[in-house]
C-alpha cells in the first residue's frame, strides 16, 4: 500500500482514491494543530494591563507670548514705578538718610542686572517653565514683603529678593517665547515681547503717581499682588 499526503484539509476529513490495478492509494488526514494553552497566572496575581499614553495638550504660541509678555511687563514696571514713590518713602522714614534711601531704588536694578545671565543659565538646565513660575511667585511674595516693611533695612532687603524674582523670570520669559513659536515667526514674537518691556518702562512713572496720590507708596507694591497671581494662574 502506498500513502501519500495531500493538501491540508479539516481536521477529521478523510478521502479514498483509486489506483493502478492491484494498488490502493489511501489519503491520511493531517494532525490537527494543538490549541495554545492559555497563560498561566499565578494564584493571586492580576494581568498587567499596558496604560494607555494620552499626548499633554501643548499651549498655543499665542498663549506662551501672553505668559511670558505680562511676566516681563511685571519685572520691568517695578524698575520704575517705585522712582514716583520715593519722596512719599522718605517722609514715611524721616530718619534715614538719602544714601541709605537710595538703595531702595539700586538694590532692585543691581541685582536684576547681575543675575540675568546665572538665571537664564538655570532656567536652560532646570527648565524654563519651573525657573518662570518660581520667579514670579518670588517677586510677588517679595513685593507684599516690601508693601508691609517696617523699616529701611527691610525695604532694601525685600527689594533685593524683588531683583533676584525678576532675574529669574526675566529670561525664561524669553527663553518661552523663543521656544513657543516656529523660525518663521519667532522675530515677530521676540519684538512684541520686547515691546510689551519697554511699555511697562513707559508706564511706570503715571502709574506710580497715581497709586502714591490714591493712598501710599506701599500701594506701589501691593498692585504686584494681583498681577503676580494672575501671571501664575
Amino acid at each position: 500500500m502506498t500513502i501519500l499526503r495531500s493538501a491540508p484539509r479539516k481536521p477529521g476529513s478523510h478521502r479514498r482514491t483509486g489506483g493502478a490495478r492491484g494498488s490502493s492509494t489511501a489519503v491520511l488526514p493531517e494532525p490537527a494543530a494543538a490549541p495554545t494553552p492559555p497563560l498561566a497566572l499565578e494564584p493571586g496575581v492580576l494581568p498587567v494591563v499596558a496604560p494607555r499614553l494620552t499626548r499633554r495638550r501643548q499651549p498655543t504660541s499665542v498663549a506662551v507670548l501672553l505668559i511670558a509678555s505680562f511676566g516681563a511687563f511685571l519685572a520691568f514696571l517695578d524698575s520704575t514705578i517705585v522712582n514716583i514713590a520715593f519722596p512719599d518713602i522718605q517722609r514715611s522714614f524721616p530718619d534715614a538718610s538719602i544714601g541709605k534711601l537710595s538703595w531702595v531704588l539700586n538694590a532692585y536694578n543691581i541685582v536684576f542686572a547681575a543675575f540675568l545671565v546665572a538665571a537664564g543659565r538655570i532656567a536652560d538646565l532646570l527648565g524654563r517653565r519651573r525657573i518662570f513660575v518660581a520667579g514670579v511667585a518670588l517677586f510677588t511674595i517679595a513685593s507684599v514683603l516690601c508693601a508691609v516693611a517696617p523699616s529701611v533695612d527691610q525695604l532694601i532687603a525685600y527689594r533685593v529678593l524683588q531683583g533676584l524674582g525678576a532675574a529669574m523670570l526675566v529670561p525664561s520669559s524669553l527663553a518661552l517665547v523663543v521656544e513657543g513659536f516656529d523660525p518663521k515667526r519667532r522675530a515677530h514674537g521676540i519684538a512684541l515681547w520686547g515691546a510689551a518691556a519697554a511699555i511697562a518702562s513707559g508706564l511706570g512713572p503715571p502709574i506710580g503717581g497715581a497709586l502714591v496720590n490714591a493712598s501710599s507708596w506701599r500701594l506701589a507694591f501691593l498692585v504686584n499682588l494681583p498681577l503676580g497671581i494672575v501671571a501664575i494662574v
